[in-house]
């Protein structure tokens, strides 16, 4: 779940300097482009694209419950995790970083956060696949759950009206 956080905050970040990316583009007669910049034009969007789709499967989940709802954000979440997972990306990242030609703060800054996000998922897929699956399972049970009291199944709304008359 803390990934799914910080990936949410990852992409917000990367979507609000878009604009600045835009501008850079109008402005590449008088600045030559970065690569970093060509790589997060089509990163982002990626990332963004599975981001959307995994919060979608994810509010499905937990307003259900069902377990077709955790299949499909299990698989999408390791499909995104997945993205960060890539070995040859992360070194360019790294070179990127002791690159003394990227000057932009903005720009240094996105390449720390990617970075971050990066290293946390340099591990065995099968393991990420795992990490995924049981956040998905976790998270079926938490949307399921309902207490039991005097036998019977009870809903939230129905342990409010108890604690409001006693």
């Amino acid at each position: 779940m803390r990934f799914m956080c910080y990936t949410i905050a990852f992409c917000g970040f990367l979507c609000a300097t878009a604009a600045l990316c835009g501008q850079l583009d109008q402005r590449q007669d008088v600045f030559m482009k970065h690569p970093f910049e060509s790589f997060l034009q089509t990163f982002v969007p990626e990332v963004a694209r599975k981001s959307r789709q995994l919060n979608k499967a994810l509010w499905i989940l937990e307003t259900t419950g069902a377990s077709d709802a955790a299949d499909l954000k299990a698989e999408l979440d390791a499909e995104l995790r997945l993205l960060f997972n890539d070995e040859a990306i992360y070194q360019k990242l790294l070179a990127w970083e002791r690159d003394k030609t990227l000057s932009d703060p903005i720009l240094k800054r996105e390449l720390n956060v990617l970075i971050r996000a990066f290293k946390q998922n340099q591990i065995p897929k099968a393991l990420l696949e795992e990490i995924a699956q049981k956040e998905a399972s976790l998270a079926m049970r938490y949307g399921s759950f309902r207490p039991q009291l005097d036998g019977r199944s009870v809903t939230e709304n129905d342990i409010r009206d108890l604690l409001k008359t006693e």
